[in-house]
């Protein structure tokens, strides 16, 4: 049973982009508000401090980088994280990697601009939260797969 007094929950959608070749996802926006309105329900989610919720739409690859870093490091073992992602997922071409790509992101320069799907799964691993809730809403969501522990090599 999760215990609503200690969780923190990240919400992290991205539905628009100065690349134009990145096609926009309008309903994102929709999607993190509602979401966050759910978590904000006292009667479905007794205990959970609104002050624990923290959402970046359409951030830049610094505000999401950011934002991920200061939710993970600070927790403690006695918590839970809970990370969702929306937006595009994008293959590089050159390693063949899943990127996120941020607001200020360019296709051609992904592998830079984009936020690797290693470095997230690092930023996550050095969480010292007990139990770790990451739902992706992107294509390709499955290279996450994999064991998200410390002796996993990158």
């Amino acid at each position: 049973m999760i215990d609503y007094q200690n969780t923190k929950i990240l919400l992290l959608g991205v539905g628009e982009f100065l690349d134009k070749k990145i096609r926009p996802i309008p309903n994102i926006t929709s999607n993190l508000t509602q979401l966050k309105d759910l978590f904000e329900n006292e009667s479905i989610y007794k205990n959970l401090n609104s002050a624990n919720i923290f959402s970046v739409l359409n951030g830049t690859q610094k505000e999401i980088s950011r934002a991920i870093i200061n939710i993970t490091k600070n927790t403690t073992k006695k918590d839970t994280l809970i990370i969702y992602y929306a937006g595009h997922g994008i293959i590089s071409k050159d390693d063949f990697e899943l990127y996120l790509p941020a607001k200020d992101t360019f296709e051609e320069y992904i592998e830079n601009e984009g936020i690797s799907i290693k470095k997230f799964k690092n930023y996550i691993r050095r969480s010292l939260a007990s139990r770790k809730v990451i739902i992706m809403d992107c294509c390709f969501s499955g290279r996450i797969h994999g064991t998200m522990s410390s002796d996993e090599i990158s």
